[in-house]
């Protein structure tokens, strides 16, 4: 086994907003085990070096992605948060139609500045901006005026598990919905991923009947006593 890598697993620092609140937050990611190898506790090793140089650092907690249930609760992780997906079969046209129309890919500076309009998001550094423009796998879209103003913007398609998911959204309510009824005309198999602490203009003129789909957001272990996660949103490109 010299030389040879037999678990890793990575650790990204972000700070995670929510309504007058900040969170020190390290997301775990690409955790993975040889095939011939597993069952002999080298993922826990790493997850437990990952938790102690969050804990050096003064972290609030820990986040990750899993269907690994079991696993994961015998290291103090458990669900927390809340999300929801609705199907779009439903939508009801836009009242109105704002200047401008729909293009293809993200002016990256101004939807920057949409996105921190959220009241529940991580705080996206520069170099969490740069990770994100490299993901191939993801459709970006937007709505632009005649003079270039960027009003609205979704991202869909992430990944497998987030494929057919309008998974990151925002911009003004009337931009946000023209550019989704627009899009939904040669996608309409799309959904839409929210959560009910999010100023959503599309959740809220959906019938009840279109929610398809509601857990927990995420598997969480908080580092500090009587601290809770359940007010905090990841978007889809959170996880870079």
């Amino acid at each position: 086994l010299e030389d040879k890598i037999l678990s890793s697993a990575t650790l990204y620092k972000v700070i995670a907003l929510a309504p007058g609140k900040s969170y020190r937050i390290g997301i775990i990611g690409a955790v993975a085990t040889d095939e011939d190898l597993r069952g002999r506790g080298y993922s826990k090793t790493i997850l437990e070096e990952l938790e102690a140089m969050a804990r050096r650092e003064n972290f609030d907690g820990l986040v990750l992605w899993s269907d690994k249930l079991k696993f994961y609760e015998s290291l103090g992780f458990n669900p927390q948060g809340y999300q929801q997906i609705y199907s779009l079969e439903k939508l009801p046209p836009p009242a109105a139609i704002p200047n401008g129309g729909p293009s293809m890919g993200w002016n990256w500076e101004k939807i920057s500045h949409l996105y921190q309009k959220h009241s529940a998001r991580i705080q996206r550094s520069s170099e969490h901006w740069r990770a994100i423009k490299k993901i191939s796998s993801c459709s970006f879209l937007q709505w632009q005026t005649d003079t270039g103003e960027v009003l609205a913007y979704i991202g869909f398609d992430r990944g497998k598990d987030l494929q057919s998911i309008v998974h990151e959204w925002g911009g003004s309510a009337d931009a946000l919905h023209a550019l989704l009824w627009v899009t939904l005309q040669n996608r309409h198999e799309l959904m839409w991923l929210s959560t009910f602490t999010l100023e959503d203009p599309i959740r809220t003129c959906l019938p009840a009947s279109a929610l398809i789909q509601s857990g927990p957001l995420a598997l969480f272990k908080s580092l500090h006593a009587n601290v809770s996660f359940n007010d905090l949103w990841f978007w889809g490109l959170d996880s870079v």
